[in-house]
């Protein structure tokens, strides 16, 4: 069973001003972005990835972890959520 994102407030409007920006600067850039972007976010659900870096400041007890893009200096955060993994959530 795939888990369920849940995009936290000003996510969506963060990669969309990232996206705008890279556009700005070079056509096809912010589309490659928001690709990037987006394959890192179905490798989350999906599983693919079931983990990453940890997120520096934060324990490593917490079911928090950082995915970081390849081409791009961003990274996703994210955190699990739920008990079993039928009810699983990441928080991105």
């Amino acid at each position: 069973m795939k888990r369920r994102l849940v995009l936290e407030r000003g996510v969506e409007k963060e990669i969309e001003a990232a996206t705008e920006w890279y556009e700005a600067e070079r056509e096809g850039l912010g589309l490659d972005l928001a690709r990037d972007v987006r394959a890192v976010f179905e490798k989350l659900v999906s599983r693919r990835v079931l983990g990453g870096v940890t997120v520096p400041g934060v324990s490593t007890d917490l079911p928090v972890w950082r995915v970081l893009l390849e081409r791009f200096s961003y990274a996703v955060v994210s955190s699990r959520t739920g008990r079993s993994s039928t009810s699983s959530r990441l928080r991105i």
